[in-house]
């Protein structure tokens, strides 16, 4: 099967194609958006794979439709630094950085980020940082895993599904990756 018609292919699934799914019907990018306004500024908590790019794809929305100025920076374990500028750079009101995988950047590099330019960051991580508001966990269900697998056109039983969705202990991009290879 080629990639552009494997259901399963990351053009179809990556943070942003699809919308994050709340668990619950209170839960909404407004409800957070409205939490880091708030505390002016906070942290996005979860698991590898739970959906925490996905959820500031979609946060990352609404925050321009209520005229927010972004920069966003993801980080991983190739691309360990905050691109050039990014926390120097000029802003116009309301703005907030983003930082995906902060705890990718050096203990230094942490520190200096958080103590120059306090506030207004909403940064992603597996475990909470100190003295910075969690404004969501994101958690890994099985439930929303099989929806989506449907979703995209996966032809999966429940059994299949729910195996793989143990195997990679929630992880629904590595999950997503392995039905990529079963269904080439």
């Amino acid at each position: 099967m080629l990639p552009e018609s494997n259901p399963f292919s990351t053009k179809f699934w990556t943070p942003g194609v699809i919308s994050y799914r709340f668990r619950e019907e209170t839960e909404s990018c407004e409800r957070i958006i409205d939490a880091f306004e708030q505390y002016g500024g906070g942290q996005i908590v979860g698991p590898h794979g739970s959906g925490k790019s996905t959820l500031i794809e979609s946060l990352k929305k609404v925050f321009q439709r209520n005229g927010y100025d972004i920069r966003h920076a993801m980080l991983n374990d190739r691309s360990r630094r905050l691109p050039a500028g990014f926390s120097l750079e000029e802003l116009r009101e309301p703005f907030v950085r983003i930082v995906d995988g902060f705890e990718q950047l050096s203990f230094w590099d942490r520190w200096r980020l958080r103590g120059k330019f306090p506030g207004r960051f909403l940064i992603v991580t597996h475990r909470p940082v100190d003295r910075l508001p969690v404004l969501y966990r994101t958690v890994p269900r099985f439930e929303v895993f099989s929806e989506l697998v449907c979703q995209l056109g996966g032809k999966h039983g429940d059994d299949e599904l729910r195996r793989l969705f143990d195997d990679f202990e929630g992880n629904f991009r590595d999950a997503f990756l392995t039905l990529y290879d079963r269904e080439g």
